[in-house]
C-alpha cells in the first residue's frame, strides 16, 4: 500500500469531521461492524456506511475480518503512524517559519 498521498490536507479530510472522529474513537476500543457503530453512535447505518467508505478510501481503517454477513473494521496503525509523522513534520516546519519571522 502506498502512503505517499498522506498530506496535511488528506489527514484533515480524513479526521476533520466529528462523526469520523467518533468512529475512530470507537474503533480504538475494538473492532466493530457498521451496525455496532450505528448503535454506539446512535446514527443511521447509511450514514455510518458513508463515513466508513471514506475512512476505507483514505486508508484510516481496514477491514479486519468477515463473520457471516458482517464485516468488522479496525484502525490502520500504519496509516496512523504516517499521519503522525506528517503532522509532526508540518508543525516543526511551521514553528521554524514562525521563529524566522521573529528575527
Amino acid at each position: 500500500i502506498d502512503y505517499g498521498h498522506v498530506t496535511m490536507q488528506s489527514i484533515m479530510a480524513s479526521m476533520g469531521h466529528s462523526v469520523k472522529i467518533e468512529i475512530i474513537n470507537e474503533l480504538r476500543k475494538k473492532e466493530l461492524t457498521v451496525s455496532q457503530l450505528a448503535r454506539h453512535l446512535q446514527l443511521a447505518r447509511t450514514s455510518i456506511t458513508r463515513y466508513i467508505q471514506d475512512l476505507l478510501d483514505e486508508l484510516v481503517i481496514t477491514k479486519a475480518r468477515k463473520s457471516g454477513p458482517e464485516i468488522y473494521y479496525r484502525l490502520n496503525s500504519i496509516y496512523l503512524r504516517y499521519a503522525k509523522d506528517t503532522i509532526d513534520r508540518y508543525l516543526d516546519e511551521a514553528i521554524l517559519d514562525a521563529d524566522k519571522l521573529l528575527w
